[in-house]
């Protein structure tokens, strides 16, 4: 376990988890704004684990395997990454289409804000969203990022924001609620 919230556990890929992000990804809507775009398949989520865990061994953080605090049900991934071309981390995401709606993105997206700034990991946080994508647009508004601008990602328009340490330090006394439980 690598962080705990109420009703979820951020953890390690296991050998095999690529059918769990080819279930994440697998339609073109739960691929559209993620990765190349299109539905991923066992090769292509093969190599995005391999990424996310030399990420883990080399920055002590990266995208992570989300399931339920009981360990019953995949629910999806998190994780915040280093990127070293443009020298930021960067918080993201994925919520198992079947538990939209449910709060899971807030809840997990909030609680790695809340483990980022207290671990003193960096003093700066960035996060994105596809213009199209209202419901990531919201989630990070509501847990109080800020919006820096528009860049095209991959040829698509992406809104990016930024959380500090100063912002996250105000935002976390208005709702104290917002810490992780580990």
């Amino acid at each position: 376990m690598i962080l705990r919230t109420p009703r979820l556990v951020l953890t390690r890929w296991s050998d095999g988890d690529e059918e769990r992000l080819v279930e994440l990804h697998g339609t073109p809507e739960t691929s559209a704004y993620v990765g190349h775009g299109k539905p991923w398949d066992r090769h292509y989520a093969r190599e995005r684990l391999a990424g996310w865990r030399t990420g883990f061994h080399r920055h002590g953080c990266s995208t992570l395997k989300l399931i339920t605090a009981s360990g019953s049900q995949f629910v999806g991934r998190a994780g915040i990454s280093w990127y070293e071309d443009a020298q930021v981390h960067q918080l993201a995401y994925s919520i198992v289409q079947s538990n939209w709606g449910k709060g899971y993105a807030s809840e997990i997206a909030s609680a790695l804000v809340g483990w980022f700034f207290e671990a003193e990991i960096g003093q700066r946080l960035e996060a994105m969203a596809h213009v199209d994508n209202a419901a990531s647009l919201h989630i990070l508004k509501k847990i109080g990022f800020r919006e820096i601008d528009t860049r095209s990602v991959r040829g698509e328009p992406c809104r990016f924001f930024e959380m500090t340490r100063a912002g996250y330090a105000d935002f976390a006394k208005e709702r104290p609620s917002r810490n992780p439980t580990s």
